[in-house]
């Protein structure tokens, strides 16, 4: 299976913005972004002004929709109104629009900047929590949080903010106590639910996944996030066939939400309508936005990595996400696949010095290992990726094939028999193809006996 979709926790608590309980204005332009609907968060930015700094998400809202609708961004920067406007203001605009639309990692130091500063530290936090969270940097989101909370007046105003990071990055540590304590004390903040539909979705509690979901879509509307995270939840249940005309029917009813056409490219591919899904990634996306063109440079490789002679094409392509370990671990598979293996492991020692143990990381390494013909160490970098996610079918199946090959027919089989009564989706064909795998490492084995 192609992986291409960044794990629901991490990519939708990246996106939960909270906002006040009231119908604020603010709080309408933050409904409309999470609909993807550029035009009216376009027409409800004429009336906003900048009067509490509580609401600098929402001046965020209207600076993606600047980007969405190809406005003009000096115009844009130049036309922000209200009591708190100062160049600091100004500055954090230009940094956003910077981070959003252009180069992620050029953003940063601009962020940093501003926050280094008492009367813009406020701004510059605000950015560097964002930055750090959609990165899904462990290194930079812890010190972004620690540098926010030794600041009383910024934490303060940043609280449902912070909380929403400090679940991205527990969920980044495998830090599965503080999860749920973090999920337990925000309550039905979107952030909050977002992360109880994820626990119970890493559990296999299909029934309460979908109810946190429920609760969020009455609570905050049906948006991309949920919409996305229901797709999910249909891949992880149904074969690929299913799964498919359930994403057509999603799209046609949210034709703007265009993280589905990842979900429903990547179910193509399962399905083996290969040639179709390249078409679906061919056609138009608000590729005006950084981390669209980043998702769809990580498809590309996922199709076909580039060879000798594109590879710094790519890595020039990829540079602006440097601060990003899944995007190091996509360019340092790329880099194996043209030989190059140095620079692969250079990379992949960058990526896991801002990550704990990230799966894609160890994926590469144990393709470069087994390569190399360096066996053992195969099947522990193996091992390692499939208890980082125990549920994941195709860490499991490729971890039974790696035992099934080093003679090890036992703990393939026993692989087998647990994914045979997987409450997820598996495909027979895939299970069939491991048991023979370990009857074929063993012949006096019979993988039937453990059914």
């Amino acid at each position: 299976m192609a992986r291409w979709i960044v794990p629901a926790l991490l990519l939708l608590l990246a996106g939960c913005q909270t906002v006040p309980a009231t119908r604020s204005l603010a709080e309408r332009l933050d409904r409309a972004e999470r609909m993807q609907d550029w035009a009216q968060v376009a027409e409800l930015s004429r009336d906003f002004t900048l009067s509490r700094r509580e609401e600098l998400f929402a001046l965020t809202s209207i600076l993606d929709a600047c980007v969405a609708l190809d406005c003009d961004e000096d115009a844009a920067v130049a036309g922000i109104r209200g009591p708190l406007v100062s160049e600091h203001v100004r500055e954090f605009a230009r940094a956003w629009l910077e981070y959003v639309a252009h180069n992620p990692a050029a953003a940063r130091p601009r962020f940093e900047a501003l926050s280094r500063r008492p009367e813009s530290a406020w701004l510059g936090l605000f950015g560097r929590v964002a930055y750090a969270t959609d990165a899904r940097n462990v290194t930079l989101l812890r010190e972004a949080i620690a540098d926010a909370r030794s600041n009383p007046q910024v934490a303060r105003l940043m609280s449902e903010d912070l909380q929403a990071a400090s679940m991205v990055l527990a969920s980044l540590q495998g830090d599965d106590k503080a999860l749920s304590a973090l999920i337990e004390e925000g309550g039905d903040a979107p952030a909050a639910l977002i992360g109880r539909y994820a626990q119970a979705f890493g559990a296999d509690d299909f029934g309460a996944a979908e109810q946190a979901l429920a609760r969020y879509a009455r609570l905050w509307g049906e948006d991309q996030d949920v919409a996305v995270a229901r797709m999910e939840l249909e891949r992880a249940r149904h074969p690929p066939e299913r799964v498919i005309a359930r994403a057509r029917e999603l799209m046609a009813a949210h034709p703007r939400y265009w993280r589905l056409r990842f979900s429903l490219a990547q179910s193509l591919v399962e399905a083996g309508e290969i040639a179709t899904a390249r078409e679906l990634m061919s056609e138009s996306f608000p590729v005006a936005f950084a981390t669209v063109r980043l998702e769809l440079a990580i498809v590309r490789n996922a199709f076909s990595a580039p060879g000798a002679e594109d590879i710094q094409d790519y890595a020039n392509e990829l540079a602006p996400y440097r601060d990003q370990p899944e995007a190091l671990a996509t360019l340092a598979s790329a880099l194996a696949e043209a030989g190059r293996l140095e620079d692969a492991v250079e990379l992949l020692d960058h990526a896991d010095a801002m990550s704990e143990g990230l799966p894609a990381t160890l994926n590469v390494r144990a393709r470069i290992a087994r390569e190399a013909g360096r066996g053992e160490d195969y099947v522990r970098f193996l091992e390692r990726a499939a208890a980082r996610t125990p549920h994941d079918v195709d860490a499991q199946l490729l971890l039974g094939l790696a035992y099934a090959d080093a003679g090890d027919a036992f703990k393939g089989a026993r692989i087998a028999s647990a994914l045979r009564h997987s409450p997820r989706y598996v495909n027979p064909e895939r299970i069939e193809r491991l048991e023979k795998a370990a009857r074929d490492a063993d012949p006096s084995f019979r993988t039937a006996s453990l059914r």
